[in-house]
């Protein structure tokens, strides 16, 4: 994702294609902590300015920042792989990921015929390795959209998947996880990555989206320690940060000197932080519905308000004849 701004869309052209894309945040209480999400504790990490060495540009708007949490909750994340191997051509010509070595949230385009929410649900499935129940519950939390880049624009939907009403998640095993993953990884090495007479290089994307792997590893982080990550993505130069050993050693294995930026993920976190309690919330994703209905029973009417327009200029055009 690019550099995201809530309030952006003056800085969308008309020319820009927009396009649809779903993320989720499954979230839960730390475990660890006495927090029940109604009786939030006195803050507990504050995260200051004084503590990163960041951009100009992070500096400008972030200016001298003091952030508390309090909340105690967990975002379960993924840590991209570096290389794109989707997209790679050959042992000898491969691509990067954007965010390489990042831990974000699963999500995606949404796919044609699909609807915003089912993409989301796809992703959270296909990132994580698991089944997502028919039941399930993802609210709709947040909707931004990204600054045109080459003349696209994405429309991002962000869902929050609250794990009090999806006990499933903490089911979700996470060593287990990793461990598939790390198969998979291994597999992929050995099979293809190394060898340039392999058939991947010739396979559609599609069979080729069912063996690359994507995601390094999978973890329930503590929001602070997400944020703290993600600010350091926009460190001042020669002050590279990395996000763990990983990271490290590709960037130095594929000379790469510079993080992408993380802020348009972190400003969506802040505001699960600043929301407050699970109700909380769900408050919010309920507003936001309303809203959007709203909105969607304007743009219900406006049509046969340009209906009306064209008549009525055909009639005054009738009028103009006539007295001709």
């Amino acid at each position: 994702m690019s550099k995201n701004n809530n309030n952006n869309e003056n800085n969308i052209s008309t020319n820009t294609i927009i396009v649809d894309a779903a993320t989720v945040l499954p979230v839960r209480i730390n475990p660890n902590s006495s927090n029940n999400n109604n009786n939030l504790l006195k803050s507990k990490v504050v995260l200051s300015h004084k503590n990163y060495d960041l951009s100009k540009y992070a500096n400008s708007f972030l200016k001298q920042f003091e952030w508390k949490f309090q909340s105690n909750f967990q975002i379960l994340v993924g840590q991209s792989e570096v290389v794109n191997w989707i997209r790679s051509k050959s042992v000898d010509n491969i691509s990067l990921m954007r965010y390489g070595g990042e831990w974000k949230l699963p999500g995606g385009n949404k796919d044609d015929g699909e609807t915003i929410e089912g993409a989301a649900r796809r992703e959270l499935s296909e990132e994580f390795d698991t089944i997502v129940p028919n039941n399930a519950v993802l609210r709709l939390f947040d909707v931004s959209s990204t600054d045109s880049v080459k003349g696209k624009s994405y429309r991002m939907y962000n869902f929050v998947c609250l794990a009090d009403e999806n006990p499933w998640l903490n089911d979700i095993d996470i060593q287990q996880l990793n461990k598939r993953l790390y198969e998979k990884r291994e597999t992929f090495e050995k099979q293809h990555a190394r060898n340039k007479d392999s058939p991947f290089w010739d396979m559609p994307i599609q069979k080729r989206e069912e063996i690359s792997p994507e995601v390094y590893q999978a973890s329930w982080m503590n929001i602070e320690d997400v944020i703290d990550t993600y600010l350091n993505s926009r460190h001042a130069p020669d002050k590279f940060v990395p996000v763990n050993t990983y990271q490290k050693e590709q960037f130095q294995k594929y000379n790469i000197t510079k993080r992408d930026p993380m802020y348009a993920t972190m400003f969506t976190i802040r505001k699960l932080e600043r929301a407050g309690t699970f109700d909380q919330i769900r408050q919010r994703s309920e507003k936001l519905l309303l809203k959007q209905q709203e909105e969607q029973e304007v743009q219900k009417q406006q049509p046969e308000e340009e209906v009306e327009d064209e008549e009525e200029v055909e009639v005054e055009m009738k009028k103009v004849k006539a007295s001709l």
